[in-house]
């Protein structure tokens, strides 16, 4: 970054920028206007005009603004300033056109593009503070910021510093980027951190009222091939090969980043929580040569059957019923799943200590069919010395494919489960082992076709279940299905951000928004991911109605619902002072 912007000075009414000569001209032709026609939507940022000022100054002001908004470029010479016009009027000569034909005064588009609302869709109080800051990135190598809704802002960076570094820095009293009262968090695994600023200007979104933003702080892991870098001076030579080379975009040379095995076990750590050296051994047979899909098949693999997820998804729900004891007087809803380790023929679970037998107690149906509204039908365990197999029959008894394997669940510790969830309060549920209970139960063949349908979108909660280390510095979590078995809902209780969620999940090798899953981010606490290609073995809800496709909803705690704890003494819920 220190090869980009020299310095910056911040004052009261400006901002004074001085830069390397050569960004000039790509920095301008992404910020003036032009005006593409009624049918298209304008280009650039609506009002912005430049000017050169003697002795070498830019001055770039924002028409029809409440106060006259000012950035100085300095330190720019003639021959730079000609430099950067040739530039402009070889790639984007329209941008000067529109600029000469309204000096002073807005266009018809940019009177349009005003009306219709903010110039800028992200918070641009906290990207003006950014850019003041800026220094505090001037080691790292590239650095992207973008806008995602009206409250949220991404920054996203290579190299050092790390985010607790950035986050120091920008909530010191004497640096601090929000105007006021503000909340700040950083999780040291993930590369991430925010800060919340809870006195933001004030949004109107339709019948929502937005009273806060949010900074999201994260530092990128994986290596990238990097182009040829050019210094200042010698403008001739830059601009001339700069025309030649479209604009000088560097073509950087092909990434040899399949050869980084380190770094595909640190993004396989980084989405599943488990250990590298499992990582490690599930990655050696990944080819040296790999290309994307070969990748995406081997860092976080996707479940190989329908079957199995439906199992994975079925674990995925029972999160929430996932109780603890009356006596235990702990939160209802907490976190469950500790790791995870997709398998191409299966996955591998690791569950909190303290919940694996209330967790196990969940899956379990009744035998009876006077209550078959709870547990997976079908479901078996086969006890091993070491771990727990999770087995699934089909709607006629018959074993299908799908396996789940619970880490730390010897046969020993099983049999104590199981005299526990036998001694319990409840109707009797199905020995789940496999060869005590090779056949369905009454019970399980009425409620079969209902808890399957209930795990509708089991393409989006199988996916999400192997990528479960996205999530697994949460306080608690939820999990249910809604909208008619259409939806599968994720709440997130005091975790990572839904925006840093959902940019995890759009990684294109171990994220799943690809070409059949829709991205909707309302704002930072909701996000709907649909999927568009709804097939027999990616869903299995009800039938689809019109426009309501099968979606994964992400969503963060309400800060106004309270954590709900049960109460030893009486059995209901009570909230803690």
């Amino acid at each position: 970054m220190d090869q980009v912007v020299k310095a910056v000075r911040p004052m009261p009414d400006s901002l004074h920028l001085r830069l390397v000569p050569h960004i000039l001209g790509p920095m301008l032709g992404e910020l003036l206007p032009i005006d593409n026609g009624p049918s298209e939507e304008l280009s650039g940022t609506a009002g912005v005009r430049v000017r050169w000022r003697e002795p070498g100054a830019v001055e770039i002001v924002l028409l029809d603004s409440v106060c006259r908004a000012r950035v100085l470029v300095t330190s720019v010479p003639a021959h730079v300033w000609r430099a950067a016009q040739t530039y402009i009027r070889h790639e984007r000569p329209d941008a000067l056109r529109l600029s000469a034909r309204h000096p002073e005064t807005l266009s018809p588009g940019e009177v349009e593009r005003c009306r219709l609302g903010p110039r800028l869709y992200l918070p641009t109080h906290l990207a003006s503070g950014l850019l003041r800051r800026i220094k505090v990135f001037g080691d790292v190598w590239s650095i992207s910021i973008s806008g995602r809704g009206i409250d949220s802002l991404m920054v996203e960076w290579r190299d050092s510093p790390s985010p607790r570094d950035v986050l120091a820095t920008l909530c010191h009293p004497a640096t601090q980027i929000a105007t006021d009262r503000y909340t700040a968090a950083v999780w040291d695994g993930s590369g991430h951190a925010e800060i919340r600023d809870l006195d933001a200007p004030v949004h109107q979104l339709g019948p929502r009222t937005i009273r806060s933003s949010e900074l999201v702080l994260r530092k990128l892991d994986l290596r990238t091939a990097r182009g040829m870098s050019r210094g200042a001076g010698g403008m001739l030579a830059v601009w001339h090969a700069w025309e030649a080379d479209h604009g000088g975009q560097v073509r950087c040379s092909p990434g040899t980043t399949s050869s980084h095995l380190d770094e595909w076990i640190a993004l396989r750590c980084r989405y599943t929580g488990e250990d590298p050296e499992t990582a490690r051994r599930c990655l050696t047979s990944l080819p040296q040569d790999a290309d994307v899909e070969q990748l995406r098949a081997g860092v976080v693999p996707d479940a190989h059957s329908v079957d199995q997820r439906i199992l994975e998804t079925s674990i995925l729900l029972a999160i929430r019923d996932c109780y603890p004891p009356r006596s235990a007087g702990l939160p209802w809803h907490h976190q469950v799943i500790r790791a995870v380790s997709p398998r191409k023929s299966g996955l591998v679970v690791q569950l909190e200590d303290r919940v694996v037998p209330w967790f196990l107690q969940a899956l379990l149906s009744p035998v009876d069919s006077s209550d078959a509204s709870y547990g997976v039908p079908g479901l078996r365990v086969v006890v091993n010395r070491e771990q727990l197999q999770i087995r699934l029959l089909d709607q006629l008894g018959a074993p299908t494919d799908a396996l789940v394997t619970v880490k730390g669940v010897s046969g020993a510790k099983w049999d104590g489960i199981w005299e526990e969830i036998r001694n319990a309060e409840h109707g009797p549920l199905i020995d789940p082992r496999l060869d005590r209970s090779p056949q369905l139960s009454a019970g399980e063949r009425l409620g079969m076709v209902l808890q399957r349908r209930r795990c509708g979108p089991v393409a989006m909660g199988s996916a999400l279940l192997r990528r479960w280390g996205l999530l697994s510095g949460a306080f608690a979590l939820d999990a249910w299905s809604g909208l008619g078995n259409n939806e599968l809902h994720v709440e997130i209780d005091n975790g990572p951000s839904i925006l840093s969620i959902v940019e995890e999940l759009r990684h294109p090798v171990a994220g799943i928004v690809r070409d059949t899953v829709a991205v909707n981010q309302i704002d930072a606490t909701f996000a709907r991911l649909s999927d568009h290609n709804p097939t027999p073995d990616r869903y299995v809800g009800y039938p689809i109605e019109h426009g309501k496709r099968p979606a994964l909803v992400l969503r963060a705690l309400n800060t106004a619902v309270s954590r709900r704890y049960r109460d030893p003494g009486f059995g209901q819920d009570v909230v803690p002072s």
